[in-house]
């Protein structure tokens, strides 16, 4: 599974919408709709605050 397609599994698991994350983190919502679509890579810091909020550790975004 690719990075993008952790981070959106991850978002839909705990069944939060892309507004709700924006409100949390800070990241945008388009920031995010690219994050999910593999258009743009978040940065670690951008990663670091999604783990937080997906309850997730960074390394379930990174490892294969």
């Amino acid at each position: 599974m690719s990075i993008h397609d952790r981070i959106k599994f991850a978002r839909q698991h705990v069944g939060m919408s892309g507004l709700q994350v924006k409100e949390q983190t800070g990241i945008g919502e388009s920031s995010l709709s690219e994050f999910e679509r593999g258009k743009r890579a978040p940065s670690i810091s951008q990663l670091k605050k999604l783990a937080e909020v997906y309850r997730r550790s960074i390394s379930f975004f990174l490892d294969d």
